[in-house]
């Protein structure tokens, strides 16, 4: 977990694990394929993993920023699997059978790129 006060240098290059402190699972990438496209599958994963690795990058359409650049809370980044090379990317689905749109996550190429694919940093207060 990111904290407001960390001494962590987390920056627009760094590789990252995202894990969940309740049930300790780590948000996973591995490749599905379905008839002629591919899509990243992202999942909760209990074993550390290359799939478990995660690039942060610049936001879509923003200024550059450089390697060395925190990530400050309340930024707004990007971030690809570093196992498959996807973003990950926000939109309503239909899921299943039902009508319902759901929302959903799943990798996107960089010639599909869109602010969907953008994420913003919250940090936690440190207990």
């Amino acid at each position: 977990m990111l904290h407001a006060d960390s001494s962590v240098r987390v920056t627009y290059a760094s590789l990252v694990k995202v894990t969940n402190p309740s049930s300790n699972l780590m948000v996973h990438s591995h490749d599905v394929f379905f008839g002629r496209g591919g899509v990243i599958s992202v999942t909760g994963y209990p074993l550390d993993d290359l799939g478990s690795y995660w690039q942060i990058s610049q936001p879509f359409q923003t200024t550059k920023k450089t390697y060395s650049d925190p990530v400050l809370c309340g930024d707004t980044i990007t971030i690809s699997s570093v196992v498959v090379g996807y973003f990950l990317r926000a939109e309503d689905t239909q899921f299943g059978l039902t009508t319902e749109l759901l929302p959903m996550v799943h990798g996107i190429t960089k010639d599909r790129l869109d602010d969907k694919i953008d994420w913003k940093i919250e940090c936690a207060d440190k207990e």
